[in-house]
């Protein structure tokens, strides 16, 4: 929507509609424009006042905006208020609110908030951060960093005895950012008189972290792996290190159990065959994005990303991938596709979006217990990003409408982890299972305590979003200044 609407009053009702009527995603692109946030109402109230407003009586009948209204806060002023006394005067209102009698989960997002703002308006004028400040902000956010002395070493953890086989392909191999340190997925691709054999393999993390284990509990206490854009000791592991490094990820020069996915698709691209199965491989070599897109002919590996690409290139109808698009409750937010720019970020991006499509499909057909990835606003307050966790499969954008949902990266990803014990358990053949179970009674189990933990999962990952926001924009403000 333009900012430079000369009718104030047409402008003003707009503000309203998207922001505090249909409470839509697009406001919050409404608000990178200066001139919408200084924007003032006939009555003198300015836009962040009115927000603050909002975000009380939202909070007074916990009417499901608390979070929405919280993002804008927060994001207006750190963006347009930093050399302005505003910040302060509100956080002195907000923190004379928090004496009021508030829920405990309530009050916590209350109190994240001034303590963030507090400690960005200290490093605009401080220009630097302590360990103390670091600490402060994940104590606030709840951000756990350490583990247990008690949490199991690679060494406590066994494999079950799963009719797993070597698998003697020489051309197996991960692709992924030069940042990346551990690898949950790996490729390989096989050319047929008729086709392709697409390999997909995930490691096989489900089998090692059971639900009775400390590592189970860390796991889902932090929700996933938390990366900035600041430098690699601001990185949080959702595992030990160690474990997440050495034992779990997929290195090149070494085997690892993993969970295969062998997709046999006709020239045409239509997929044929699916076989799944617990396999042993070895890893031929890490490549980072750039070194596929600088391949050169005389790689040991280049006729078969050369196939890769034009497999997956052959793929792409399947998904909306020119394209992020946020589907909202009465519009659409449109943003460039970040993860299409270069060969190997396209190859890994459509063969994994096509396992997790699969096996999101496979899993509601069967009416399966799973963690879907959704972007359905009408359904929870807590969709400030582009999409949430759902029990319910009711369609992500990326595939078309169609169910979708993570299970390609269990290293670093809850969900994904919790996805993959379900694939153990419930699609693999019989005499590949983790376990004996009563299928029944495994479905009504996990179907009756699914729905809170994903509740939970959500929250954890909006409050990890709002830290990883939070650190940035301080330390965005600390190498300004020393510039």
């Amino acid at each position: 929507m333009g900012v430079l609407i000369e009718q104030k009053k047409f402008l003003e009702s707009e503000i309203d509609k998207i922001i505090f009527v249909d409470h839509s995603g697009i406001a919050f692109d409404l608000v990178k424009s200066k001139n919408v946030c200084k924007f003032k109402y006939d009555n003198g109230i300015s836009l962040i006042d009115k927000l603050c407003d909002e975000f009380k009586k939202s909070i007074n009948s916990n009417d499901g905006c608390i979070l929405y209204y919280r993002k804008l806060i927060f994001d207006i002023l750190t963006n347009y208020y930093s050399n302005s006394k505003k910040i302060n005067i509100i956080i002195k209102d907000f923190e004379q609110f928090y004496k009021n009698k508030l829920d405990k989960k309530i009050r916590d997002y209350v109190a994240c908030l001034v303590n963030e703002l507090k400690l960005y308006k200290s490093h605009i004028d401080k220009q630097c951060i302590t360990g103390h400040d670091k600490k402060l902000l994940k104590k606030s956010f709840n951000v756990k960093e350490n583990f247990s002395h008690f949490v199991e070493k690679s060494s406590d953890l066994t494999y079950p005895n799963l009719g797993v086989s070597k698998l003697r392909n020489k051309s197996i191999i991960t692709m992924d950012s030069k940042f990346k340190t551990a690898y949950d997925d790996a490729i390989s691709i096989k050319k047929t008189h008729s086709g392709y054999i697409l390999g997909i393999y995930i490691t096989d993390v489900a089998s090692y972290v059971c639900d009775d284990t400390l590592l189970y509990e860390h796991a889902r206490q932090r929700g996933e792996s938390i990366y900035t854009n600041v430098d690699n000791s601001s990185y949080i592991p959702m595992f030990p290190h160690d474990i997440t490094r050495n034992f779990f990820s997929l290195n090149s020069g070494h085997y690892r159990k993993v969970i295969g996915h062998f997709f046999k698709f006709s020239d045409n691209f239509e997929l044929i065959d699916v076989q799944i199965k617990p396999v042993n491989v070895k890893i031929s070599r890490n490549y980072t994005f750039d070194e596929v897109d600088k391949i050169e002919s005389d790689d040991a590996n280049y006729d078969m990303i050369y196939l890769l690409y034009k497999l997956v290139d052959g793929l792409k109808s399947y998904f909306n991938l020119d394209y992020h698009v946020v589907k909202e409750k009465n519009g659409t937010v449109i943003r460039k596709n970040k993860y299409l720019d270069s060969v190997g970020s396209s190859i890994i991006t459509i063969s994994t979006l096509f396992l997790n499509s699969y096996i999101a499909e496979v899993m509601s057909r069967n009416k399966y217990p799973f963690i879907y990835r959704i972007n359905d606003t009408s359904l929870s307050d807590k969709l400030l990003n582009s999409s949430i966790y759902s029990v319910d499969d009711l369609g992500h954008v990326v595939n078309n409408g169609n169910c979708y949902g993570h299970i390609t990266n269990p290293i670093r990803s809850f969900a994904s982890l919790l996805n993959q014990y379900f694939e153990l358990m419930l699609i693999i053949d019989e005499k590949y299972k983790k376990d004996v179970i009563d299928k029944d009674a495994f479905i009504e189990d996990w179907s009756c305590k699914l729905p809170l933990m994903v509740d939970e999962l959500n929250t954890r990952l909006f409050l990890n979003s709002e830290y990883k926001d939070a650190i940035e924009k301080i330390f965005d403000k600390q190498l300004t200044k020393k510039r």
